[in-house]
């Protein structure tokens, strides 16, 4: 797997970790100022998530209008790993 998200509650950051380089993350996510998601709260959870994934621009993740390209490419009758669908993933 190339990353792993990590944490232990609201407070803390989520830090997506770089399989290829323990010391450099991929990203951290500062959760501390956001409402924990209930049954009751979705409008306000939502109007503080859509700014930090835009932030981070991820959105387009969520709302499938960055589409993963295809897992292998092949080359001259070669299948192989797709470089851009690995990062794609992350």
């Amino acid at each position: 797997m190339a990353s792993s998200a990590s944490f232990s509650s609201t407070n803390d950051p989520i830090t997506i970790q770089n399989s290829q380089d323990r010391q450099h993350p991929l990203l951290t996510i500062n959760l501390s100022n956001i409402t924990k998601l209930s049954s009751t709260n979705y409008l306000t959870w939502s109007l503080q998530i859509q700014p930090l994934l835009e932030g981070y621009d991820l959105h387009n993740f969520i709302d499938g209008a960055h589409t993963p390209p295809p897992p292998t490419v092949t080359v001259t009758g070669v299948a192989s790993p797709n470089l851009a669908y690995t990062t794609w993933k992350r």
